[in-house]
């Protein structure tokens, strides 16, 4: 717009100057009219271009002004933007050139642990290299070591073929001489106490077959010197069977590591429970199983339930199968006495546990042969039973370690069975049944930490009547 005005400006200044001239020269004297809107202007040629570009003129100069202030106002406008650009431009680039400086940095940094990073990556180039070195070594060594467990492992099982076969041959051994000792022993029976002999073996030998827990053999061992027995046998857990190696023998009752309370009495209160409803229910199932002729089995799990303790189930049959044992033993008018010997497996730690004063002193009968007693075999205990005081005093109480736990597992079952022998007497009509007692054996500790050895040994010595 102002380049036009400027434009019709020039023109008017060039028609005022050709009316000047014209006006100069006089060339021509005819009038002229000039007229606009209700404005005209009448005169010589010269004169009229010059009061016409005048007046153009000064039109212009008033439409140029506003134009000029708005062009600057805009110029202005544009002038401020551009610096509010130039500057937000120049803020940019002084923040790139920062974020440049700290890539540099960071790229300087990122050299430096570059060069920390190729100097570990040879260092643990070289270490692979020694660890390929290594294991090839290792290798060799590994394929050395499994040529010699082959050969160990072949020499470890020719031995255990060589156990098996020297165990077989024991155990046949000291089979074949219990049966001698008892042979020798039947021998050496009058007639009339044969009769009775084979009377009490059919019997016990009849009793195996209705046992469902537990199992009875003939034995020759242990013996109490002085006392004749006409027979020995053990009763023992048939779970125990698996264990049975000779000569460790089986057991009747095991327990856990460290304890001499029963496993399966899990609060440890079968003793006291005795005392009241428990010896009623047991002797009860085995009472129904001798005179109903309930098969035992059967009476034991029509047992009522046991209330206000907790007590394994099978720990119960077994002594209900025991306490038919002994019932039926009275029966055959025979007397016995019922042998108990505690055992224990060897420790992994010295440890020391307290022991109630009640339970420190015991009567036991001691092995006659101390040097014997590391065998279970031709074991023989003096007929006077013994005080023995178990644990050693520590802080004004008395404590127990595991060179204690035989005689004291042994003493818990012997009181079990005692009670059991009081509550329960045979029912029978004959006018004579026989009597029972029961005994402590010095019992054993052996050396190997084995659960198998965490447990009581029963056996039974049968006499015949008038015999001690």
């Amino acid at each position: 717009m102002i380049i036009l005005i400027s434009l019709g400006m020039l023109l008017c200044l060039l028609v005022i100057l050709f009316g000047l001239y014209l006006l100069r020269r006089r060339m021509t004297d005819e009038p002229a009219v000039l007229k606009y809107k209700d404005v005209s202007v009448e005169g010589p040629v010269g004169f009229v271009l010059v009061a016409a570009g005048l007046a153009a003129f000064v039109i212009l100069v008033s439409l140029y002004a506003p134009s000029l202030e708005r062009e600057n106002s805009q110029l202005s406008d544009d002038n401020d933007r551009i610096r509010t650009e130039r500057d937000t431009l120049k803020s940019e680039r002084d923040q790139l050139e920062t974020d440049l400086d700290l890539e540099k940095e960071k790229s300087g940094k990122l050299a430096i642990d570059l060069g920390k990073a190729n100097a570990s990556n040879e260092l643990l180039q070289e270490q692979y290299d020694q660890a390929v070195e290594d294991l090839a070594d290792t290798k060799s060594d590994l394929d050395e070591q499994t040529a010699l467990a082959g050969k160990l492992t072949t020499a470890n099982e020719d031995l255990k073929r060589s156990l098996v076969n020297e165990t077989a041959r024991l155990t046949q051994a000291l089979s074949q001489a219990r049966k001698a000792w008892q042979s020798a022993d039947y021998i050496a029976l009058s007639e009339a106490d044969r009769a009775a002999f084979d009377k009490v073996k059919s019997g016990v030998n009849a009793l195996n077959s209705e046992l469902v827990l537990l199992a009875i053999r003939a034995d020759h061992w242990p013996r109490i010197a002085g006392k004749d027995a006409v027979a020995t046998f053990e009763i023992y857990r048939k779970d125990f069977v698996p264990d049975q190696i000779m000569p460790r023998g089986a057991g009747l009752f095991d327990f856990e590591s460290e304890e001499f309370v029963i496993k399966g009495d899990y609060q440890g209160r079968i003793s006291e429970e005795l005392r009241t409803s428990l010896a009623d229910t047991i002797c009860g199932a085995a009472t129904r199983a001798i005179v109903q002729g309930v098969p035992l089995e059967e009476a034991i799990k029509n047992m009522p339930a046991i209330d206000g303790f907790e007590v394994d189930s099978q720990l119960v049959a077994s002594l209900v199968e025991w306490t038919y044992v002994q019932m039926r033993i009275k029966l055959l008018a025979a007397d016995a006495l019922v042998l108990v010997r505690g055992y224990a497996d060897g420790e992994r730690r010295r440890w020391q546990r307290d022991l109630d004063n009640s339970r420190a002193a015991i009567r036991l009968h001691e092995n006659v042969d101390p040097n014997a007693k590391n065998d279970d075999f031709a074991l023989t205990f003096r007929a006077d039973a013994t005080k023995h005081m178990l644990g050693v005093p520590s802080g004004g109480q008395t404590v127990y370690g595991n060179e204690d736990l035989p005689n004291l597992r042994a003493a818990e079952v012997a009181e079990i069975l005692k009670k059991l022998v009081r509550k329960c007497s045979a029912p029978s009509p004959a006018a004579s049944p026989g009597s029972i007692g029961i005994k402590i054996l010095d019992g054993f500790v052996y050396p190997q930490h084995n659960e198998v050895d965490r447990k009581a040994r029963v056996h039974l010595l049968v006499f015949l009547k008038d015999h001690d």
